[in-house]
């Protein structure tokens, strides 16, 4: 925002309209339909760092964020609406409302309605706490900071390929496997050069055909 201005709205196109507390660093978004690409050019931002926010709130109506969107935001909080997509920006927690049939939150982490499938955990949750009834650890599920220690749940069953990817700041996140694992793809993400270390049971033989020896390309 510009220096003096402490609040400001406008549309971005004919449906979608917006509203920003420049103080407090919100903006909230209305309307019907898929928040556009680049919507800066619709506020007055004067730089990158002015598209950092602390709380950005969609209303229902608002269906999602066409591909660069460009902003980032401490919490995101979303209407019933929104589809359960992952977005980047999301820092530290996502917030679906109760009548969202695409998606789910816990512990301000993004999941599937059921809570089976973890889709995305905030890329700045130091220490997760992860759903008791999560199954599957999705693709992009994370794809933040380091974390001294993640714990995945008993009863995990299967991790999808890119499920790990830690920002690299040369600190390694120490991942702790349950012997639920049954499936496990690690084909372009894990291993010593992705700055993770694996702890799991040897008789895991699921697991360890996987890891065993894993050195990572990326």
């Amino acid at each position: 925002c510009l220096d003096q201005v402490k609040t400001a709205g406008g549309q971005m196109n004919q449906q979608v309209f917006w509203e920003m507390d420049c103080v407090n660093r919100t903006l909230d978004v209305t309307g019907t339909g898929e928040v556009p690409a680049a919507p800066w050019k619709a506020i007055p931002f004067t730089s990158d760092e002015a598209r950092a926010f602390s709380h950005i709130t969609v209303s229902d109506g608002i269906t999602g964020f066409a591909k660069g969107f460009g902003y980032s935001t401490q919490v995101l909080e979303v209407g019933k609406d929104f589809q359960a997509e992952v977005y980047d920006g999301v820092q530290e927690a996502y917030i679906f409302s109760p009548e969202n049939p695409h998606g789910a939150t816990y512990e301000g982490c993004l999941y599937s309605k059921d809570f089976s499938r973890l889709l995305n955990c905030p890329s700045h949750q130091d220490n997760p706490n992860l759903h008791p009834d999560v199954k599957i650890i999705a693709k992009y599920a994370f794809h933040s900071n380091p974390i001294d220690q993640l714990i995945l749940p008993w009863g995990v069953t299967t991790i999808e390929d890119w499920a790990f990817q830690f920002f690299a700041t040369g600190k390694i996140t120490n991942v702790i496997l349950p012997d639920t694992v049954t499936s496990m793809q690690q084909d372009n993400t894990g291993g010593k050069d992705c700055r993770i270390l694996f702890t799991y049971s040897r008789s895991n033989k699921a697991v360890d055909s996987v890891i065993a020896n894993l050195r990572d390309e990326h």
